[in-house]
């Protein structure tokens, strides 16, 4: 049935409490109140941004600030319920039948009930599909003729002058797929490592890794690390001194 003329604002309130409580969905509401979905969102939207004072007939007085509360709507959102109180308590009795809850809540969620966040829109209303294709397979990153390629091992390492050289664990292959990343000579004599148009760093060869700075064709200091690589680790043959 419609409001009741003699306590509108005790119905509103009651529906408002149940509605958050998540007792029943919106049209079985709704239908038990005699009111439209139309109506029955209004009123909660009212709700949502003015508080109680929202639900009282729209009137040229001022009405009261809209964080004043009724009790019994007080009440209700402590109660409010979760999206786990809603579709899984208790739960289904079987794993389709707890899925079909999990739609029907985003069902309602997305395409029936307005949301304060979008003023007062439902989400469905707004969405927009990408222009932009989404491939189910990115292309690998191509490179020039003059740029070797090598493939990142499972253990984030490359293969290069006979040597493994650590690249980073980032590109580390995922689902049977090794990346391929480039390398490619500097004019100063430095061999650069790059995925795509990111550059990874240059090619230590003591340190068989990558350094963030190019090793040659500079003037900077070398770091202790540097100086350490640089020592030989094996004796030096005696050279003959001569008069």
């Amino acid at each position: 049935m419609p409001w009741k003329e003699t306590c509108q604002m005790d119905e509103r309130t009651q529906f408002i409490a149940r509605v958050l409580a998540g007792e029943d969905a919106m049209t079985t509401l709704c239908r038990e109140y005699g009111i439209s979905r139309k109506t029955g969102y209004k009123w909660l939207g009212r709700y949502r941004c003015d508080g109680a004072a929202g639900l009282r007939e729209r009137s040229h007085a001022p009405s009261r600030h809209g964080q004043a509360h009724d009790v019994a709507v007080v009440q209700a959102v402590v109660n409010l319920r979760t999206l786990k109180e809603a579709t899984a308590t208790p739960p289904a009795d079987s794993g389709p039948a707890q899925q079909q809850r999990f739609d029907d809540f985003r069902a309602v969620s997305n395409n029936e009930r307005p949301h304060e966040a979008l003023g007062q829109k439902t989400p469905a209303s707004l969405y927009e599909p990408s222009p932009r294709p989404y491939p189910d397979r990115l292309t690998e990153p191509s490179y020039g003729g003059d740029v070797a390629v090598r493939r990142v091992r499972s253990n984030g390492q490359i293969k290069w002058a006979g040597e493994l050289i650590f690249v980073g664990e980032a590109l580390i292959p995922a689902f049977a797929r090794s990346e391929p990343v480039g390398v490619a000579e500097t004019q100063s004599g430095d061999w650069l490592v790059r995925y795509a148009e990111v550059e990874l760093g240059y090619i230590h060869p003591q340190r068989r890794r990558l350094s963030l700075r190019p090793i040659r064709g500079t003037n900077r200091p070398l770091d202790l690390m540097e100086i350490a690589a640089a020592i030989p680790t094996t004796p030096q043959a005696h050279q003959p001194q001569h008069p």
